[in-house]
C-alpha cells in the first residue's frame, strides 16, 4: 500500500501540464493518424470490428472478426497489437494520470487518504495489456483458439472498458469539485 502512495506522490510531483499536453498530442496523433491507417491496411470492416473496440465478445464473434480480416489482416492486427498497442496504453495512462494528478492536487490536502485516486487509470493499463496478450493468443492460434482464452480475453476487455468508465467518473467528479468547492478537502476527505 505504501508503494501506491509513493507512486501517487510521484505523479503529483512530476506529471506537469506540459507533460500532460505532450501525452495528449501523442494520443490524438495515434488515434487520428496511426490507428486509422493500420485499420485500413487490415481490410474490410476492420475499423469498426477489431476486438479491442468491442465491449466483450463470444468465441463466435472473435472467430467471425478474425475470419473477415483474412490472413493479411490478421498479420497486420498481430503487429498492431505487439507494437502500436504495446505503446498506446502507456501513453493514454500517462495522459489520464497527468489530468487526474493536476486536478486532485488542487482539491486534496497532501496528507489526504484520497490522494491515491489519481492512480485509478492503472487498472485500465493492466486490463488493456491482459486483453492484448489474449488477442495475440487468439490471432496466433486462429482458428483453433480455446474457450478459456476467449473468455479471459473478453473479461479483460470488459474490465478495461469498466475501468475507463470509472476513470471518467473520477475525472468528472474532480472537475466538479474543482469548479464548485471553495476549499480543499481535509485529510479525512470531508
Amino acid at each position: 500500500m505504501k508503494t501506491l502512495f509513493i507512486l501517487s506522490d510521484w505523479c503529483y510531483t512530476h506529471l506537469t501540464t506540459r507533460r500532460m499536453l505532450l501525452f495528449l498530442v501523442l494520443v490524438i496523433g495515434i488515434n487520428v493518424l496511426l490507428f486509422p491507417a493500420l485499420q485500413t491496411k487490415m481490410g474490410q470492416g476492420a475499423a469498426a470490428d477489431v476486438l479491442d473496440l468491442h465491449i466483450g465478445f463470444t468465441k463466435a464473434e472473435a472467430m467471425e472478426v478474425l475470419t473477415i480480416l483474412g490472413e493479411n489482416g490478421r498479420q497486420i492486427y498481430l503487429w498492431t497489437e505487439l507494437l502500436a498497442d504495446g505503446i498506446y496504453p502507456i501513453l493514454y495512462t500517462l495522459l489520464f494520470l497527468s489530468i487526474l494528478s493536476l486536478i486532485y492536487k488542487k482539491i486534496l490536502f497532501p496528507a489526504s487518504y484520497w490522494r491515491w485516486i489519481n492512480l485509478v487509470p492503472l487498472f485500465i493499463l493492466l486490463a488493456d495489456y491482459l486483453e492484448n496478450v489474449g488477442i495475440i493468443t487468439l490471432i496466433t492460434t486462429f482458428p483453433n483458439f480455446s474457450d478459456p482464452v476467449v473468455w479471459l480475453t473478453s473479461a479483460a476487455n470488459q474490465i478495461k472498458w469498466g475501468a475507463t468508465l470509472i476513470t471518467s467518473v473520477v475525472l468528472l467528479v474532480g472537475v466538479g469539485l474543482l469548479l464548485f468547492r471553495k476549499k480543499p478537502l481535509t485529510p479525512l476527505g470531508s
